[in-house]
């Protein structure tokens, strides 16, 4: 969203950073103009808000403990305050930074808190979400049938309570548990509802419907399909180098060369992503890409190799 540079009603500027921050714009450019009204906010709820966006942006670059700080202050603000406001959705991205770092109890913890916010204040769109995140961390846990079951009662209500964004952002995240867990014809069928449910989407979710669609065709062992989808994905991604999109098609590109047996490049491939996962401390997806590193490792007989990464997969860093 981009807004009259003249216009500093400290509301007006805090809405348009957190449409750019849904959009999935860089956060590098949103910080600043956070940092531009922080003195002027001083109402509780405005200022909870400010320091959700911030932290919304911060764990972006990677910065989860600096960001799960403002979260902190952000629900001591409305607790001081007694306003019960926007409590659900910060315990919410709360959750979300944790699954982020690795650590499912904290998440799991935050979440349940979202949950009995949201009950008490009667917010039956935001129970939804938090329902919806639970689905995420029972992802990120391995527990695919669970995230599957409570994405699609989730989606089965006619709730015009759920925002379309987050609506659509689930119905991706099903997609995946379908095609995680092999469930290549009812993944197929989703697919077929992809541009209704996905129309006017952010581009992010047509890149990670492609990664998918790529994944399908894969276990189709329709590699050039799976090629081809692949391209799309990578059209519809941010094009920087630094993209975290980009790392993702990476991944999937990885999986296909492992699939077609070209290991050296697979393994350039995976080491690039492994590292990123690191360095912006996505430990959930980090141990995935790794147990794909050793993979790759054992097929070019790289034993000791694939024992260490199983082992730093294994073993959470201390």
């Amino acid at each position: 969203m981009t807004i009259n540079p003249s216009i500093t009603d400290p509301a007006i500027v805090l809405d348009a950073c957190l449409d750019d921050l849904t959009a999935n714009r860089k956060p590098e450019d949103i910080l600043p103009r956070l940092r531009a009204i922080e003195s002027s906010v001083k109402e509780p709820t405005l200022r909870a808000k400010l320091l959700q966006a911030r932290a919304i942006a911060t764990v972006r670059l990677g910065f989860s403990t600096e960001s799960l700080g403002d979260l902190q202050e952000a629900i001591r603000t409305l607790e001081q305050a007694n306003k019960a406001e926007g409590r659900a959705d910060i315990f919410r991205t709360i959750a979300l930074v944790h699954s982020w770092r690795g650590d499912c109890l904290e998440s799991a913890l935050a979440l349940l808190r979202a949950i009995a916010e949201a009950t008490v204040a009667q917010k039956y769109g935001e129970l939804s979400l938090a329902l919806i995140e639970a689905a995420r961390l029972h992802i990120e846990m391995g527990r695919k049938r669970d995230a599957q079951a409570l994405l699609s009662s989730a989606l089965s209500f006619a709730d015009a309570r759920l925002p379309t964004l987050e609506r659509q952002r689930a119905w991706v995240n099903l997609l995946q548990v379908r095609v995680a867990c092999g469930q290549v014809t009812d993944a197929q069928t989703q697919l077929g509802e992809l541009a209704d449910i996905l129309n006017k989407s952010p581009p992010r979710l047509r890149v990670l419907a492609q990664i998918e669609s790529a994944r399908i065709f894969m276990l189709s062992n329709e590699t050039e399909k799976a090629e081809i989808a692949l391209r799309e994905a990578t059209s519809f991604a941010p094009q920087e180098l630094d993209s975290f999109e980009l790392i993702e098609i990476a991944h999937a590109e990885a999986e296909l060369l492992l699939s077609k047996g070209d290991l050296s490049t697979a393994a350039l491939l995976i080491d690039k992503v492994v590292s990123r996962y690191a360095t912006d401390d996505l430990a959930g997806r980090e141990i995935v890409a790794r147990f794909l590193q050793a993979q790759i490792f054992e097929k070019l007989e790289h034993t000791e190799h694939a024992e260490r990464t199983l082992a730093a997969a294994l073993i959470p860093p201390p």
